[in-house]
């Protein structure tokens, strides 16, 4: 738009309005090409022009290779086609085994590849090589991200929730309703074995790159806790080196600024090549449009300039720690997204995705805590095997209340040893103390003794006390936390013991759950106080639930199916005369 300011400066005679529209409009102009020129030097837009520069330059330099066979893997591709020149990234479809995508450092390779008149062979197996299809550039997201993820998947979960209910009604105990949950909240078999072959190839990346490291499966993951929107936490120990937590700042979350995108131009870049778009059975249709082709450019944009070993990378900060970590997946995990490093955590970690099966990812260094916390989990599952069905239960109860997630909320972890300690309080679980002296392999980490001892071990030494049914084992979880004064008493499965704990500050935390090795980090920290009273509160509420209620009525909702009512149940309906107990008795 150009504006003559001669032509303006004479029609200002014709009137005060005119001369004043005439005059917001001059300045509207000049007001608008000020910011067009600041937005040209902002950062955000100069990503977005290199992040087209090398996605137009990466589909230049690279040959699309078709007619390739499933014994055929990358190595022996890139050993072939670096006769041609210096190869920057091979993309293979692992899924279909149908194509592959060949990326050079500079266009005269390019050029000597697809002039060569012989025909490619692999094993006596002829290869189809053309150039690579040329695409315009799209500045979108390659995904979703997590929080539109779970946005987009809340319709289908009132839909489960809702057919999960009709089905929990027609159970005869209550013990086939706690089962009937874990069917409904648990990881399918297709999902979990796609995540361990990703675990898989992520171990056999790190082990190439890092000799004598072991990438180890963690959480809910690896204890059989997970559902179908659970991360998958990994922890990749390089040697014995003990790296100090760092302490916990309740400012900082996962979702704050502190976040730093590894790779925040690469997001920027979007491919809509027919070619590359390779279906995954349990993908989303919202996020089909992903493109594996990003891939092959975003590596370009950091590669790995300098080599470092296990020891090397420990002696480097927080930051260009988790960064080589970053700039290693971009460059050698094709499949892998959205990498982001989050330094102020009390263990760093790099989060990632993967792109087809939508899988988000954390990954810390050195964490051996959480290797112990996940063999500790483990062997209290074994010694009581109906832990696992109260956390499912539990943890779907805390998430229809409100109560679950990010933020100021209960996690699984929390809610995993708060169940424990009640179960140690009833004599069904021994403490953590009872367990470490009890291990035959004693170990340290710091200053903490982090040693779990085997599960035979355990049950020669240890029995049961209590023989309670599940039902009696939820109402006494639900019965201790409704009364439980956290200002004077704490929880700590180390002692198992119901003992005084410090006195909080009145800005503190107003819950205590140790940690069953690191004493000192307080698990429910970021619990807000609103949410520890509306917890109490809700814990009233199922125990009245579990006493009137726990025994099948016709056409009348019971038990676990009223406990996971979405609203809470007034108190009228908690006001139930003797008669209408026995009148109900009587029609079953």
């Amino acid at each position: 738009m150009q504006i003559d300011v001669v032509s303006l400066s004479l029609n200002l005679r014709f009137g005060a309005k005119r001369k004043q529209r005439l005059k917001g409009i001059l300045i509207s102009y000049q007001l608008r090409k000020r910011v067009l020129a600041e937005h040209d030097k902002g950062k955000k837009h100069q990503a977005i022009v290199a992040a087209r520069q090398r996605y137009e330059y990466s589909q230049l330099s690279s040959i699309y290779v078709s007619r390739i066979k499933q014994e055929h893997n990358d190595e022996q591709l890139k050993n072939y086609f670096s006769q041609f020149g210096s190869i920057n990234n091979c993309f293979m479809d692992k899924e279909k085994h149908v194509y592959a995508i060949i990326e050079y450092e500079n266009l005269e390779s390019v050029e000597r590849c697809l002039a060569f008149r012989n025909e490619h062979k692999i094993q006596n197996d002829r290869l189809k090589v053309k150039a690579r299809a040329q695409h315009p550039f799209q500045a979108k997201k390659m995904i979703l991200s997590k929080q539109e993820f779970l946005k987009l998947n809340k319709d289908t979960e009132i839909e489960k929730h809702t057919q999960m209910v009709h089905a929990l009604n027609k159970c005869s105990t209550v013990e086939e309703q706690a089962k009937l949950v874990v069917e409904y909240e648990k990881m399918a078999d297709v999902d979990f074995r796609q995540r361990e072959q990703f675990y898989l190839e992520l171990q056999n990346l790190f082990s190439k790159h890092f000799h004598g490291s072991k990438l180890h499966l963690t959480g809910s993951m690896a204890n059989g806790l997970a559902t179908v929107l659970s991360d998958m936490d990994l922890v990749l120990v390089l040697n014995d080196t003990y790296i100090e937590p760092q302490p916990y700042h309740q400012s900082f979350s996962s979702d704050d600024s502190i976040r730093s995108l590894i790779n925040s131009n690469t997001n920027a870049e979007n491919s809509n090549e027919s070619e590359m778009d390779v279906e995954n059975g349990n993908e989303i249709p919202a996020v089909r449009n992903n493109s594996s082709s990003n891939e092959a450019s975003s590596s370009r944009s950091s590669p790995l300039s300098v080599i470092y070993s296990a020891n090397e990378l420990l002696q480097q900060s927080v930051a260009d720690r988790l960064d080589y970590i970053g700039r290693l997946l971009r460059s050698h995990a094709p499949y892998v997204c959205h990498i982001q490093r989050i330094c102020h955590a009390r263990c760093p970690l790099v989060r990632f995705c993967h792109k087809q099966q939508k899988l988000f990812c954390e990954l810390s260094i050195n964490n051996h805590l959480a290797i112990c916390n996940t063999e500790l989990i483990r062997l209290y599952l074994e010694l009581e095997p109906n832990l696992r069905l109260l956390l499912y239960t539990v943890r779907l109860w805390t998430k229809q209340k409100d109560l679950f997630g990010k933020g100021t909320r209960f996690n699984t972890y929390t809610l995993f040893w708060m169940l424990v300690f009640v179960l140690q309080q009833e004599q069904r679980l021994p403490s953590v103390s009872m367990l470490v002296q009890l291990s035959a392999n004693q170990r340290t980490h710091g200053p903490w003794n982090c040693s779990v001892p085997d599960v035979n071990q355990v049950k020669s030494v240890f029995q049961s006390v209590s023989d309670c049914t599940l039902e009696q084992m939820l109402q006494s979880f639900f019965s201790y936390y409704s009364s439980l004064d956290s200002a004077k008493y704490s929880v700590s499965v180390w002692s198992g013991v119901n003992s005084e704990g410090q006195q909080q500050p009145l800005s503190g935390p107003i819950l205590l759950v140790q940690d069953p090795f690191e004493h000192s980090h307080n698990l429910s920290s970021h619990v807000s106080a609103s949410n520890w009273l509306k917890f109490q509160q809700e814990c009233q509420s199922a125990v009245q639930i579990l006493t009137d209620y726990n025994r099948k009525r016709l056409n009348k909702a019971w038990g676990w199916c009223l406990l996971f009512t979405r609203k809470t149940l007034p108190e009228s309906n908690f006001k139930k005369k003797k008669n209408q107990t026995n009148d109900d008795e009587m029609k079953e």
